[in-house]
């Protein structure tokens, strides 16, 4: 039986291993981002809040979008736009915040590249 550390030298495996790491991490860690920014620059656990809705209203909003696009597109297509995408999003908020940009502009699209790419995912992985 092939060892689990095999699989790691098929570089077609290895670049989806490392892209889908990589992308785990960011969109895990920028609720935690956001919610440091809103603290930062309001100290309100209201804005907080306020921000997060943003954040879930962005995420569902985006939910039916992202099931139609990832049915329809190609899903290699879809994934690597939406994780593409995702990281200019990112980006952009990472670089407003540091201007001192309105935050609630950064907040309400950051999720909707992701979700789309969401969707695509779950559909070749089932």
């Amino acid at each position: 039986m092939p060892g689990t550390r095999d699989v790691l030298r098929e570089p077609n495996f290895r670049l989806l291993f490392t892209a889908r790491t990589i992308s785990f991490f960011g969109t895990n860690l920028a609720p935690i981002a956001v919610a440091f920014a809103v603290l930062g620059l309001s100290n309100s656990a209201s804005d907080v809040g306020l921000a997060f809705a943003a954040w879930t209203l962005a995420q569902v909003s985006t939910l039916l979008v992202g099931g139609v696009v990832a049915d329809r597109l190609p899903r290699r297509l879809v994934m690597i736009a939406s994780d593409s995408a995702s990281f200019c999003v990112r980006s952009a908020m990472g670089a407003l915040l540091v201007t001192s940009w309105d935050l609630a502009l950064r907040n309400r699209s950051s999720l909707c590249p992701w979700r789309l790419g969401s969707q695509a995912r779950s559909r070749t992985s089932g």
